[in-house]
């Protein structure tokens, strides 16, 4: 049978939905899914989304979900972009993996939504179909649909992507740690006590009453720096970056009657810390002992890291070059000729007998090398002890005058 419709056949029966029907058979495969969104977005009231409008199963189509990313950052629709960037690193920071107390899973989370969000093509597929129309784009756009990880997100964003370029980590805070001798010989606990800033616990870090942020700046739109530009001479302009001096660098701006009264709305405070410290043995003058999240910190950034910078105090009777220690003893002129035995008190508190055998003759500012008796070695063992003598000479009230003569 001849199953060809006439012209005026397609007229009278097609409908707007049979005509959509008839336009996907037609194309190629490839363009069934640009097809199908339009279709679906064309007929919305019988479900969005599906070939020619419909549900997939003869009924109403299912209302779609565009509030969950904003949700997840605790933002409204119609957040702006700084307001945006805002809340990511507020929440990225609380819940970063590497924080005591963050969670992995909720980390993703949030950088999901971010880099749908952040991404104006994205976020306005997302507000009319949801998570499926960020998909449809992201296929249909040839861009990837995985986007970059949450760790590479808060990279960019923290390391210089945001428009005050801030860096990922406040900066380290290094200290001078003053030993004695004995103590980078045996090592020890040590007990610290510095002074170091903390994130205002009043107002969360905003330099606001009960965490009031401020009005954005309209001096550099909330950005926190400013351009300006500088004739050089001639036609030669240099363009410059500059912190905003209406609002220090921070894109907002409080009012009198908002500043926090903890902070004087500088969002950080002073604290004393009392800090534990591990003092092994054989640590050297310079060497860095890092503490690891115990520096100050600053709003909208991780907690930098403690730096203790070793100080040798100078000790009495030994001196360090590397591993080695060198120290004197003196010796009469006696003990010089006919050999000795005497005590040296080591680092340690032990006592080490050193000995010269009998017939011996020590030579004045001659060296002794006692083997293994230096400072502990990071590697196992020790290094070595070197005992400059010095000869004492009798006096000639001392040998008396005719003895002299």
């Amino acid at each position: 049978a001849d199953c060809r419709a006439s012209p005026r056949m397609l007229r009278a029966r097609a409908s707007p939905r049979r005509l959509a029907a008839l336009i996907l058979l037609a194309l190629p495969r490839a363009s069934v899914a640009a097809a199908d969104s339009f279709f679906g977005s064309f007929f919305r009231g019988k479900g969005a989304g599906q070939p020619f409008g419909g549900d997939g199963g003869g009924g109403a189509g299912a209302a779609v979900d565009s509030s969950g990313y904003y949700k997840t950052l605790g933002v409204d629709n119609g957040v702006s972009e700084v307001d945006l960037k805002r809340a990511y690193r507020k929440l990225a920071l609380q819940h970063h993996p590497d924080k005591s107390g963050g969670s992995p899973a909720m980390f993703k989370k949030i950088a999901e939504a971010f880099s749908v969000l952040s991404d104006p093509q994205k976020r306005q597929a997302y507000d009319q179909h949801g998570k499926a129309g960020v998909q449809r784009a992201a296929s249909g756009g040839g861009g990837g649909a995985g986007g970059p990880s949450a760790d590479d997100l808060f990279s960019m964003f923290f390391g210089g992507g945001g428009g005050r370029g801030a860096p990922e980590e406040a900066e380290d805070t290094a200290v001078a740690l003053d030993l004695t001798l004995e103590e980078m010989y045996s090592g020890r606990e040590k007990t610290l006590r510095l002074q170091r800033t903390r994130v205002c616990g009043s107002c969360s870090g905003t330099g606001g009453k009960g965490g009031r942020e401020g009005a954005v700046c309209a001096g550099c739109d909330g950005q926190g720096v400013v351009v300006r530009l500088r004739q050089l001479g001639g036609r030669m302009v240099q363009q410059l970056r500059m912190r905003c001096p209406e609002c220090s660098g921070e894109g907002r701006v409080l009012a009198p009657a908002d500043v926090c009264a903890n902070c004087d709305g500088r969002r950080i405070v002073l604290e004393t810390a009392t800090l534990a410290v591990t003092i092994e043995p054989g640590v050297a003058q310079g060497e860095q002992i890092v503490l690891r999240g115990e520096g100050n910190e600053q709003p909208g950034l991780r907690t930098g890291d403690l730096l203790l910078v070793v100080r040798e105090r100078p000790h009495a009777l030994f001196q360090r070059q590397g591993d080695d220690l060198i120290s004197r003893m003196s010796v009469s002129l006696r003990e010089a000729l006919v050999g000795f035995e005497l005590p040296l008190r080591r680092l340690d508190g032990r006592t080490l007998r050193l000995r010269v055998p009998r017939g011996r003759l020590t030579k004045p500012a001659s060296i002794k090398r006692v083997a293994g008796e230096g400072m502990p070695r990071r590697g196992g063992g020790h290094g070595d002890l070197y005992v400059r003598m010095e000869v004492e000479l009798p006096s000639p009230q001392t040998l008396g005058e005719e003895k002299l003569a």
